[in-house]
């Protein structure tokens, strides 16, 4: 700090140091034209030469425009150092009235301005000490015209001036990066945070994520009517009274073998009773039709004996052929299972199983020939064949498809069926798994989709469409997460001052959705509204899921490249 000697009231007085003189000067004990002599000079010199008598400063601090966001904080700005308040004081930058007015930065431009010029004046005057000097020696000895003199007074006044020149330039580059602070402070200070990156319309996921079964995907109409040629007017001219209310039975799975030759069984049963009457001469040729059924199987011996004994078969010995046929069946399935008589070794068991099956069916054949001539010479025969079948065979059938059905679906007065939410029914499906029943004489008959019997039209089939099961879709809130609150700041080193400014990035809100069948969940970002109104196991709207971006993570806003991390 400078010390001056002050001429005052014809005596000196001092050293004085430069707040010592401050005082004097406020306390108005010193004017203008007060000499004073800086300590170390013995030049003289008024003290306004030094410091300021007055000033038409006004300044006022720059009021900073609040920026209204909750989520973000503005820098405080400091008061002014002691220091700082005495120095623009003691240089008469501002008076007692003004100087809390003015901003650190402000005070540090005054200051900076003020000692410049003190610094240049004091050049200029160095200079003149040095030309005064150089021109006296110089021009004593008539040097002046020199060239060497000319260009040592020339270097002596280019050194000074350089020194001045670098002054100024460090003085306006600090001037440009305090200006270059404050407008990017501005700007800092506004700039929105981008937004989080990667968010997608949900609507679209949701679709995607739809898992919708192929068995209950379709709509299926089905047309179906009792077959007027071969069922209802035979009926009919039998006076067999039929009722031809009509149910359709969807099984789980396809028809097995052994429900398949009772259905056979049963349509047989119903071709018998329909069937008209025939000469005696006319049953010849059903015998020896029969017997070309006859199950051969050339590695079992028992086949062609009774395949001997068979072949002179009379119309009238057919109870006693059904009664062969049956007891080797019998025969056939024992030793299949090892408890028969033992046979050669080559023949295989399942061979006489299969043989057993076949003989089974055949013996069927053979009833039927023997039904038919039944009901050639009794009336009331029909109705006793009927009866009898339908108290074993036709009874069991029934119980099963009852039991299997998967849904029971009724005709309307069109004949059509109309089933809902199955899956793409075909022709070949429906033969493996539709049972089509009505009554006749009180007994229920059940008939496959694709017997003659019936009058099926090819099944309609339409997809159901995705928005049916989208709205049955329950998404439920199973975790919360809340991202931001992250500090940023903009700095900037202004001459030996570091300036910052903090703020902090905006709160971004996420809930993660899932169906109780998921392994995985939807990331959507909600406002905070929401997010404060949802709890873990809240149902949400499927349109109001639609309008939720969502996100692969929870993901923060995107801040300005003025802004670094804290």
């Amino acid at each position: 700090m400078r010390q001056f000697a002050l001429y005052i009231n014809d005596e000196v007085q001092g050293p004085l140091s430069e707040y010592e003189v401050q005082d004097l000067i406020h306390a108005e004990k010193v004017t203008a034209e007060t000499l004073c002599a800086p300590v170390g000079s013995e030049n003289w010199e008024p003290l306004s030469n030094h410091f300021s008598f007055s000033s038409g400063l006004k300044l006022t601090r720059q009021s900073n425009e609040r920026v209204e966001n909750s989520t973000e904080t503005e820098p405080d700005l400091p008061r002014l150092e002691h220091d700082t308040r005495r120095r623009l004081l003691m240089y008469g930058l501002a008076d007692s009235a003004t100087v809390d007015q003015i901003s650190p930065l402000q005070a540090e431009f005054l200051i900076r301005e003020k000692e410049t010029a003190i610094r240049r004046e004091n050049s200029v005057r160095t200079i003149a000490t040095f030309v005064s000097i150089a021109l006296g020696v110089l021009g004593g000895a008539f040097l002046l015209a020199q060239p060497v003199a000319s260009d040592t007074v020339k270097a002596v006044a280019n050194s000074a001036v350089s020194e001045d020149t670098k002054s100024i330039a460090q003085w306006q580059n600090f001037v440009k990066r305090a200006a270059d602070y404050e407008n990017h402070a501005k700007e800092a200070a506004v700039v929105p945070f981008g937004e989080p990156p990667g968010g997608l319309p949900c609507g679209p996921l949701l679709l995607q994520r739809l898992q919708v079964n192929d068995e209950t995907a379709y709509n299926v109409t089905l047309t179906m009517a009792l077959n007027n040629e071969t069922l209802v007017g035979p009926l009919n001219k039998f006076s067999i009274t039929l009722q031809p209310k009509v149910t359709l039975y969807m099984l789980e799975k396809d028809i097995p073998e052994d429900q398949l030759r009772k259905a056979k069984s049963l349509a047989d049963t119903l071709q018998l009773i329909l069937s008209p009457l025939l000469d005696n001469k006319e049953f010849e040729p059903l015998r020896d039709e029969l017997m070309t059924k006859f199950p051969e199987a050339a590695d079992i011996p028992e086949a062609a004996r009774l395949h001997a004994d068979l072949a002179t078969l009379k119309l009238t010995e057919l109870a006693a052929a059904i009664e062969k046929v049956n007891y080797r069946a019998s025969e056939a399935e024992k030793i299949a299972e090892g408890k028969g008589p033992k046979t050669s070794a080559t023949i295989n068991a399942s061979a006489y199983l299969g043989w057993a099956a076949r003989l089974r069916d055949f013996s069927n054949e053979i009833i039927h020939l023997r039904d038919r001539l039944r009901i050639n010479v009794d009336p009331d025969a029909r109705r006793k064949v009927w009866s009898d079948f339908n108290l074993k065979t036709g009874t069991e059938l029934g119980a099963w498809v009852i039991a299997n059905a998967k849904n029971t679906f009724e005709s309307d007065e069109q004949g059509e069926v109309h089933l809902t939410e199955t899956a793409n029914l075909k022709s070949d499906l429906l033969r493996r798994r539709v049972f089509v029943s009505f009554r006749i004489n009180e007994d229920t008959v059940f008939l496959p989709w694709d017997s003659s019997f019936l009058s099926c039209g090819e099944p309609t089939s339409t997809r159901i469409a995705n928005d049916v099961f989208m709205a049955r879709e329950r998404y439920k809130v199973v975790s919360k997460v809340d991202v931001g609150g992250r500090r940023y700041k903009y700095s900037s080193q202004v001459g030996d001052k570091l300036l910052l400014l903090t703020r902090e990035s905006p709160h971004v809100y996420y809930i993660s959705v899932a169906r109780d069948k998921d392994t995985d969940a939807l990331t959507l970002r909600v406002d905070e509204a929401a997010f404060k109104k949802l709890n873990r196991g809240d149902v949400i709207p499927l349109d109001t899921l639609a309008q939720m971006p969502a996100y692969n993570q929870p993901a923060e806003t995107i801040p300005s490249p003025l802004l670094s991390p804290e």
